[in-house]
């Protein structure tokens, strides 16, 4: 809105399954109890606030909905952006592909001979 934002919260309640490890961001004061995170800033100015991380680990792979409200003293003439559900996908760690020594090798190899190449190139 056009004016400051007081007693700013946000309330993160974790899917089930997701353990808390820890949150903050700057200005940002954090804590969590029961699976619920809550953060709060005394004053928001208008526009973007500083960004809260958040740390947890999941326990099981598969679909997560995490929903994250926030409030303030203020009354929001545009309260229906104050919710937001966000859907993701959690891999199994041996899901996701990697390299191993020899394709890291190969990988520097392949990268190096690439910027010899357009070096080499570049100076004609």
């Amino acid at each position: 809105g056009p004016s400051d934002a007081t007693s700013v919260v946000m309330i993160d309640n974790l899917p089930s399954g997701v353990v808390f490890s820890a949150a903050g961001g700057v200005g940002w004061s954090c804590s969590e109890s029961g699976g619920t995170v809550t953060c709060s800033l005394p004053t928001l100015a208008p526009g973007l606030a500083e960004p809260i991380s958040l740390v947890a680990k999941v326990q099981a792979e598969g679909p997560l909905l995490n929903d994250v409200t926030v409030s303030s003293s203020e009354a929001d003439p545009v309260g229906a952006n104050n919710d937001s559900a966000e859907q993701t996908s959690v891999l199994n760690v041996a899901d996701i592909p990697t390299l191993d020594t020899v394709g890291l090798a190969l990988l520097i190899l392949l990268l190096a001979a690439a910027a010899l190449y357009r070096q080499r190139r570049d100076a004609r």
